[in-house]
């Protein structure tokens, strides 16, 4: 019996597509840079667990909850600079560990490898007192930042991408010893890895709380001219400390946010439209956008296509 493995490139940002990135996770995925985005993403069903992997040639923000039922342990591996999940800045040997029903926020790095490894709570405890003769610690609520051996997070990595990438027969036609390949990887991991600092995870639950404030804002002021008056006022964020935590959150200005935030949610627009019935203007004017032709040539520049070919694929 082979792997059920799943693999996908992309051409063009599709959030539709890039919805399903994590397996039963549903993201909300917004483009932050823009350029002609491409990507890939895998996926391995397991006996008792869903592994998923991939990597954009663009940073984007992902937005979503883990399912019920499941926990989630993910790796990033970055060259330049690193992700950002829940309020921390991931390092190469982080390790981010979701319960059940936790938000799940993530900017991806461009170029940069993320792992996800999706398993139910029980197993993973019954994998643990049979191996280590204990369960590990793992978040009952929310998430939680670990740091952990280099060497093991590499040696984590490795076996993931051997799931994914090896040719060897022993590996993809035996889902049962990869899958326990894995588990002693993980396990690893997490028996030797520590938490973050108190100091450092209430920073970090500070910015997720903030951007908590800044999505909620953006996703009803869209249609509105933008002032960055407005949202200190409304998210209760003083303008100093805004502009650092979007910096910190999104790599942008919040002058640079909302114009990319409004730039996908009129590409959501256009993908779900009639393409017989649809009018691009009637549509971005009720964005508060008044030059067309000076939106198109941002959004071309932002995704690659103009607004005609976006509606014409959908």
């Amino acid at each position: 019996m082979r792997l059920p493995l799943l693999r996908r490139v992309l051409h063009f940002f599709d959030p539709d597509l890039l919805s399903d990135s994590v397996a039963n996770a549903g993201f909300e995925q917004r483009l932050l840079s823009r350029g002609r985005f491409n990507g890939e993403m895998h996926r391995v069903h397991l006996p008792d667990c869903n592994v998923d992997c991939g990597r954009y040639s663009l940073p984007c923000l992902g937005r979503s909850a883990v399912p019920d039922g499941w926990v989630m342990i993910a790796v990033t591996r970055y060259n330049s600079q690193p992700a950002w999940a829940n309020g921390y800045h991931t390092e190469s040997n982080h390790v981010q560990l979701f319960a059940e029903g936790a938000s799940l926020d993530y900017r991806a790095v461009a170029n940069a490898w993320w792992y996800v490894i999706q398993l139910r709570r029980e197993w993973l405890q019954l994998q643990s007192l049979q191996i280590l003769k204990k369960e590990v610690d793992f978040p009952c609520h929310g998430a939680a930042n670990l740091i952990a051996s280099e060497f093991n997070v590499m040696q984590l990595v490795r076996q993931l991408n051997a799931i994914f990438f090896s040719p060897w027969p022993q590996i993809t036609n035996q889902p049962l010893y990869a899958q326990t390949l894995l588990i002693d990887a993980v396990l690893t991991v997490l028996s030797d890895a520590t938490p973050v600092e108190t100091k450092l995870r209430q920073a970090a639950e500070r910015q997720a709380k903030f951007m908590r404030s800044i999505e909620s804002y953006l996703s009803l002021h869209l249609a509105e001219p933008f002032y960055v008056q407005n949202m200190v006022k409304s998210t209760k964020i003083d303008e100093r400390t805004l502009q650092r935590h979007c910096r910190q959150i999104y790599g942008l200005t919040p002058v640079q946010l909302f114009g990319v935030a409004r730039l996908n949610q009129i590409r959501r627009e256009l993908q779900s439209a009639d393409r017989e019935n649809a009018c691009i203007r009637s549509l971005i004017e009720r964005f508060g956008v008044v030059h067309q032709g000076r939106f198109s040539v941002e959004y071309r520049k932002h995704f690659g296509e103009h607004p005609t070919e976006t509606l014409k694929r959908y």
